[in-house]
């Protein structure tokens, strides 16, 4: 079995500053925060791409013409 030992981090920072480095911190949200705000920006994007490309097809007079030509091809085989 090994057992392992843990410092807290004022310890480390006591360390690491006798051996002239900088002393760690506690907070590490701004790397979170940025990488939670880039995600965000990126759904947002693709969803109103995805709205753009949607309301360019639906206000499509031939995207409403195929789409009643496949009702009417659908009914007549239901009817036939």
């Amino acid at each position: 079995m090994s057992m392992e030992e843990s410092i807290s981090l004022e310890e480390t920072n006591k360390i690491r500053i006798s051996l002239g480095l900088k002393p760690l911190t506690e907070d590490k949200a701004p790397e979170d925060d940025k990488e939670q705000q880039a995600e965000q920006n990126y759904s947002k994007y693709k969803e109103r791409e995805t709205k753009q490309r949607e309301a360019k097809y639906e206000s499509s007079p031939v995207v409403q013409r195929l789409c009643t030509s496949l009702i009417y091809v659908v009914l007549l085989q239901a009817y036939c």
